[in-house]
């Protein structure tokens, strides 16, 4: 993979589009799962993996069947609607490295590009929520938002960012607001 000379390299992530990261005014996005349906993929790797957890993330974390995902119309109208709020949108996903050209072509096909992405070194195998808001941490990031399909990396968000407001997609068109106004 040719990353862009706009790519900055850590030990444990790479962002894309870094020269874009804003440090106040963020709203973080997940990709699978609030931008992106990948339960197709999700379904021929495990159909693949036969029950080995492995030979699964291989799979899962790979470009071969990012072919079937399909984008989740409702995340991108509330990325678009934050974007229009002057809101600074960064993604960061647990998506590998190996995986960013194909999804930047992914999402630039979605009418989305020139977002910082943050996405994991490969052989990273910190849970995602420790990974995320540690990673959004380390970059520095004010975080009003968070966009998430896992409910445990949206709680460790909100202990380091109590302030931030947390959302939960529950389904691939619905979400639940969790904490109050």
């Amino acid at each position: 993979m040719s990353l862009s000379p706009l790519s900055c390299i850590s030990t444990n992530f790479v962002v894309v589009n870094c020269g874009k990261l804003k440090h106040s005014n963020n709203v973080v996005f997940d990709i699978d799962g609030v931008l992106i349906d990948c339960s197709e993929r999700l379904a021929k790797c495990k159909e693949e993996a036969r029950g080995n957890r492995r030979l699964f993330w291989n799979c899962f974390l790979s470009t071969k069947y990012m072919h079937l995902d399909k984008p989740i119309d409702f995340g991108f109208e509330v990325l678009r609607d934050r974007l229009s709020k002057s809101f600074s949108v960064v993604i960061i996903t647990g998506r590998t490295d190996n995986m960013a050209q194909k999804t930047l072509e992914q999402l630039k096909s979605m009418g989305v590009e020139e977002l910082p992405i943050v996405f994991r070194r490969r052989g990273n195998t910190t849970k995602d929520y420790i990974y995320k808001p540690s990673t959004a941490k380390k970059l520095r990031l004010e975080v009003l938002e968070v966009h998430e399909d896992d409910f445990e990396v949206l709680k460790s968000f909100k202990e380091a960012y109590p302030e931030a407001r947390t959302y939960l997609y529950i389904f691939t068109d619905i979400t639940a607001r969790i904490d109050s106004e």
